[in-house]
């Protein structure tokens, strides 16, 4: 993800490259050798996203000759295409291995009658002379997006970039770099702070019912109460002198014991 820095600086290059762009479109077409301007292209959000972009390359000054050679990062960009716009300048590019870098050398194929060059009229034919499209690789694509293409003035094998004029005058192309431009206003990504994670474990409390044992209700049978036992008392002995001529049950001498007020009294009874 791009950072707030990135994206104010990236817009402060844009808006350098669109005044550069307009200083060297001032300068005269009578200054030996030439400029080649790779444009600065606004898209909206949108527009990036669905790639196909297609940005500028114009000089500003006729030529015969003319090379540039241009660059970028296929990180944010891939260039799907490159394609002249005149039918009368020979455009033979090539690519880099890494397609991130195109050489672009031009040749104006007109003639006079008698078979002489002649120059690209860049006041009559118009100052855009091919362009580059592109396709945005970003996946995070926000308003104030700035995505550079670098206007190279050296091939990747040292050759130098070469700006032919029409009177034969040679010269070095000066290369003004361009760029994508995504509309809107760059968005200020506050910092975020993640307040620490606390983890509090709530002590386990285990709380075991108190069992109360309810008291057995324990019936004691009470012991059955005996019948109730009814000695009958022997019949008391009658204390009155047997009458004369009762014989007692005993043979031979019969003994009967009274008690009378507790001394006991022996009778003798003879047959």
């Amino acid at each position: 993800m791009k950072t707030t820095l990135k994206r104010t600086m990236a817009a402060l290059s844009a808006a350098a490259i669109v005044a550069t762009s307009a200083a060297v479109l001032a300068v005269p077409t009578s200054a030996a050798g030439g400029t080649a301007t790779i444009g600065t292209v606004e898209v909206t959000v949108e527009e990036a996203k669905a790639g196909q972009i297609q940005v500028p390359v114009s000089v500003d000054n006729n030529f015969v000759k003319l090379s540039l050679g241009a660059e970028w990062n296929t990180d944010e960009l891939d260039c799907t295409s490159i394609e002249g716009t005149q039918s009368t300048l020979a455009l033979k590019f090539a690519f880099s291995e890494a397609y991130d870098f195109a050489w672009l050398p031009f040749l104006s194929t007109a003639a006079d009658r008698d078979g002489n060059v002649l120059a690209y009229d860049a006041a009559k034919k118009g100052a855009t002379v091919a362009y580059l499209t592109f396709d945005v690789k970003d996946t995070d694509i926000q308003p104030g997006d700035v995505y550079t293409i670098t206007a190279a003035a050296t091939g990747r094998d040292g050759t130098k970039a070469q700006f032919e004029n029409v009177n034969g005058d040679g010269g070095l192309t000066t290369p003004v770099s361009g760029a994508i431009v995504v509309k809107g206003e760059p968005t200020t990504e506050e910092p975020t702070t993640e307040a620490p994670v606390v983890t509090t474990e709530a002590p386990v409390v285990t709380t075991e019912a108190a069992t109360t044992a309810a008291p057995k209700a324990t019936t004691t049978a009470k012991a059955a109460t005996p019948a109730a036992t009814t000695t009958k008392k022997a019949a008391a002995a009658s204390t009155s002198s047997p009458k004369t001529g009762d014989a007692l049950p005993i043979a031979g001498v019969a003994v009967a014991v009274a008690v009378i007020g507790g001394v006991a009294l022996v009778s003798k009874k003879r047959k």
